[in-house]
């Protein structure tokens, strides 16, 4: 891998170079809540486009409405508004069944803090994501052993958590939110607990699965390193885009 510190110049919306098809298209959503019997508008009016096999940053402060736009992408919530549709599927006109399907088929997640579970080896963590899928057993062995040396941990299968480093830990997640093919990848501030290290070499798996496998990368961050390796940067403040 990579380990240079050397970043690049944050590259906005409009200077995006990725060419091809619309895998994912936001268009108009706006998210409300509300809390102790007051609304709270979390995201007003966003529209935006993502390519297919594009690495693409979303940052902004906290409270800008990050988690909530990843949230509505990944489709673990619904807009109150506006529409939202990846690799062709409107995803707020979905049941809950079939939106639990396409989560499993299309989106891998990783997030901020692993969710690993602590009585299960590395190979069973990642292996558990594939059960709910129609992937044989054989298949589902041959696909972790894979992913298990894309990300490096080819010698750690049969180790628990407990045992592993914080940047073995989002490695062995990111290994999980691949295990099903997605076509995209959903990552909410993934980066965050970790060092400096260990962070270059996530941002690195990210790059590799959008360079080899053609999978999308939605990522958010206040890493301003993190942004700067994305294909384009999507800023959020006070829930639409700056």
């Amino acid at each position: 891998m990579d380990r240079s510190r050397n970043t690049k110049p944050i590259r906005t919306q409009e200077a995006s170079s990725i060419e091809g098809e619309d895998i994912l298209s936001v268009q108009n959503i706006s998210k409300t809540y509300k809390l102790s019997g007051n609304k709270v508008t979390a995201l007003n009016g966003v529209s935006l486009q993502i390519k297919r096999g594009e690495f693409v940053a979303i940052i902004g402060p906290s409270g800008s409405g990050k988690s909530t736009l990843l949230q509505l992408m990944g489709g673990l919530d619904k807009p109150t508004s506006g529409t939202i549709v990846v690799d062709g599927t409107r995803l707020e006109s979905l049941s809950d069944r079939r939106l639990s399907r396409f989560r499993n088929q299309t989106v891998g997640f990783v997030f901020q803090f692993f969710y690993l579970q602590p009585f299960l080896n590395l190979s069973r963590n990642i292996e558990v994501a594939a059960m709910p899928s129609r992937m044989k057993k054989g298949e589902r062995k041959k696909r972790i052993a894979q992913l298990a040396q894309r990300v490096g941990l080819a010698d750690r299968l049969t180790h628990y958590p407990r045992e592993l480093s914080g940047g073995q830990l989002q490695r062995a997640a990111i290994a999980r939110a691949l295990i099903n093919n997605p076509h995209i990848i959903i990552a909410d501030e993934p980066t965050g607990n970790l060092d400096s290290q260990n962070t270059q070499e996530v941002v690195d798996l990210f790059r590799q699965a959008c360079r080899e496998l053609n999978t999308t990368v939605v990522i958010a961050t206040h890493d301003p390193m993190v942004a700067s390796k994305a294909d384009r940067t999507v800023i959020l403040k006070d829930g639409a885009l700056a």
